[in-house]
């Protein structure tokens, strides 16, 4: 099996492991020490669907002739969860009850929700709630707004916070 990193050839020799999955365990670490996660899955040049990672991580590896792995820094894909947050809160905001109920499913199902789960759980738990009718969609977007920033110029963020921070110490 040819692995693939972004397209490249990566120098990975595998040793006892026997599907999809035990691959991608085994680059875990490595992945999370260095900042980034994996984003997508391609298979034979196949585009592996959210919705298949389960089916695929059982998938033995004697049938893959070629693994792509695709990887995104950890704040790229955080940045675009954000955005998508937004997107989708404002979108659910101006829609109809059947449309609502559509965005909520297809939100809780989706990978960013996923990731934000994973990685964001406060920012998952209020945006759920707001699909949920329990939560304030302006308080969350100002909230998201304030990751975005600190993502975006976490110096400056900082820097903002100093008086704050030289009050504590």
């Amino acid at each position: 099996m040819n692995i693939l990193i972004n397209g490249n050839p990566a120098n990975i020799i595998l040793e006892s492991e026997k599907t999809i999955g035990e691959v991608l365990l085994g680059l875990e670490s490595w992945l999370n020490e260095s900042g980034f996660r994996v984003s997508g899955l391609l298979i034979n040049g196949e585009i592996v669907s959210a919705g298949e990672f389960e089916t695929v991580f059982e998938q033995d590896i004697s049938s893959v002739e070629t693994l792509d792995v695709q990887l995104s820094s950890w704040s790229i894909l955080a940045l675009e969860a954000l955005i998508r947050s937004q997107t989708e809160i404002v979108h659910f905001e101006n829609s109809d009850p059947e449309t609502q109920s559509y965005i909520k499913q297809t939100w809780k199902d989706g990978s960013v929700f996923h990731f934000l789960e994973e990685q964001m759980p406060d920012i998952s738990r209020i945006v759920y709630q707001v699909f949920s009718k329990t939560g304030n969609s302006r308080e969350v977007l100002a909230l998201i707004e304030e990751r975005l920033q600190e993502l975006k110029d976490p110096i400056s963020i900082f820097l903002n916070m100093k008086t704050q921070i030289d009050d504590v110490i």
